[in-house]
């Protein structure tokens, strides 16, 4: 039988090694989605100063100021969402999130999303971008059981940051698959 070393906190050397690795990379990556999220609030609270700016100087031309208040909705609406996110991100890394197992409808979440980001594309600057959506079954009242407000925020996070990346003529695509027959895969 091989022994093995344990440290004062009765792991083993190498189970000590990869927790303390696992902690790094952890550091790390929250250390560049916290720049992430800084760099894109400061973006967006930088245009909300300067459209409103240029709001207030644009006294005689009614199309320009439509055009600074539309791009200042826009700003908040994405302010807004990055909010939302940092502050979701910090609730699950406190572990004070509640997850609901209801039935989550997935044909008319995928359907909803579909119509928002299809009226979203003019916000997002990104008007000739094609979106498609699908669907790996077509019964409507298919469903798995999950927490169907963090599918649809999950989804529509990867859905935005997607599009927001696009450029005019691309194509973007969502949706899902079955991936196992008779399993509960998704």
């Amino acid at each position: 039988m091989k022994r093995k070393k344990l440290t004062s906190s009765g792991l083993s050397q190498s189970e000590l090694e990869l927790k303390i690795w696992k902690a790094e990379r952890f550091n790390k990556l929250r250390e560049a989605y916290l720049s992430y999220m800084l760099q894109n609030i400061r973006t967006q609270m930088n245009n909300i100063t300067g459209f409103s700016k240029l709001l207030v100087d644009e006294e005689g031309n009614p199309e320009k100021r439509g055009a600074y208040y539309e791009q200042i909705e826009t700003s908040t609406d994405k302010l807004n969402g990055l909010l939302s996110e940092s502050l979701d991100i910090a609730m699950m890394s406190l572990d004070k999130i509640d997850i609901k197992k209801e039935p989550c409808y997935i044909n008319h979440l995928m359907d909803d999303l579909y119509s928002y980001f299809s009226q979203q594309k003019k916000l997002y600057s990104k008007a000739y971008v094609e979106i498609y959506m699908y669907a790996d079954v077509e019964d409507e009242d298919f469903n798995i059981i999950g927490d169907c407000s963090r599918v649809r925020q999950i989804m529509a996070q990867l859905i935005g940051n997607c599009l927001s990346n696009c450029s005019d003529g691309d194509e973007l695509e969502f949706g899902y698959r079955i991936l196992k027959e008779g399993k509960s895969r998704l």
